[in-house]
């Protein structure tokens, strides 16, 4: 059986990768335009197909830890990877978000804490010795301290 793609135009995705399209907008033009749902997965296999970097950064002294399935897509762990994005050479779309969060981060004294076993995975907590800039030890606070704040936006 033949290998069947979506796609109507690689030149067209090409150029969208050279442009800088993320894959929601790629995804959204072909829903609108072709009435085809397409997934995360097939963009990034073709990112990779092109000779395209990888999107995705990985930065252990911001990420520490492994994510709860739920709590991968919450404030704190978008601002994080946006900055590995940052630390790593790479563009990120929320560069002014980032920079309001680690001001106020900054500003109030806080970094971040994970732990998957308490109720919101993430906590902003008033920084100690040997805290990094943004992030807390891992596994540096037993009990939630005092003065923890559950995340919202910024």
């Amino acid at each position: 059986m033949a290998n069947r793609t979506k796609i109507r135009d690689m030149e067209q995705v090409r150029r969208w990768f050279e442009d800088g399209w993320t894959m929601a907008e790629m995804r959204r033009f072909y829903l609108e335009n072709y009435h085809e749902e397409t997934s995360p997965a097939m963009w990034t296999a073709i990112r990779r197909k092109l000779g395209y970097d990888s999107t995705i950064v990985h930065d252990p002294e911001l990420m520490p830890w492994s994510l709860a399935p739920e709590h991968r897509h919450l404030f704190p762990a978008k601002m994080l990877r946006a900055e590995a994005r940052v630390r790593a050479g790479k563009e990120t779309a929320r560069s002014h978000e980032l920079q309001l969060w680690k001001a106020k981060r900054q500003e109030l004294g806080q970094v971040v804490y994970y732990d998957a076993t308490w109720p919101n995975g993430f906590y902003y907590v008033p920084r100690e010795p040997g805290d990094g800039d943004l992030v807390a030890r891992p596994g540096s606070r037993e009990l939630l301290p005092a003065g923890a704040e559950i995340p919202g936006e910024i």
